[in-house]
């Protein structure tokens, strides 16, 4: 646990105080892409064609371009959010 050879190892989770597990950032964001997912999945269901199900190409244009713009993303999220509330 004392050596580590490049940014993180791949780790998702690293020893915390007294071994207890502490996320990393990578976890934290697989887990905000998932419940992003799953947000998506209700609001297609919800609302079939809705404008956001069809996100621009800034948000994902490749797997190489994507939106790194906490605020943008967080208003994205919002948005989703106000239409699932909206459609349910």
């Amino acid at each position: 646990y004392k050596e580590f050879k490049v940014n993180g190892d791949g780790w998702l989770v690293y020893p915390g105080p007294d071994m207890t597990p502490w996320p990393s950032v990578r976890l934290e964001n697989i887990r905000d892409g998932i419940e992003d997912y799953e947000c998506l999945c209700l609001l297609r269901e919800a609302a079939p064609g809705h404008p956001l199900l069809a996100p621009p190409a800034e948000v994902c244009g490749s797997l190489t371009e994507y939106l790194q713009d906490p605020d943008r993303i967080t208003t994205l999220r919002r948005k989703v959010s106000a239409a699932l509330d909206a459609n349910l």
